[in-house]
């Protein structure tokens, strides 16, 4: 199905509004820390000697980051180093 731009720019408005449905609570934001934790947000994904478990890791990493492309950069990294507990998505 093609999309005009119009209603893409919708789709991801809608998108947005979701994200920020559930991960802008409380308890939202303890399971995102949890995958941040889970998927090594802050680690690196290479694995020496094995290409398997880098890409492994590297998408394990990249479906967090698809849920962290919602939120201010700023606000992942306090979430993650407990400099907050509660991210204001109303200012987005």
């Amino acid at each position: 199905m093609i999309y005009s731009e119009g209603a893409m720019s919708n789709l991801n408005t809608n998108k947005a509004r979701l994200y920020k449905q559930v991960f802008g609570t409380p308890e939202g934001q303890k399971v995102l820390k949890d995958l941040m934790d889970f998927c090594g947000f802050m680690t690196p994904s290479y694995t020496p000697d094995n290409q398997y478990n880098t890409a492994f890791n590297e998408g394990r990493r990249r479906v967090l980051l698809r849920i962290l492309s919602f939120m201010k950069p700023q606000e992942a990294i306090d979430l993650f180093n407990n400099k907050t507990n509660l991210i204001n998505y109303e200012d987005m």
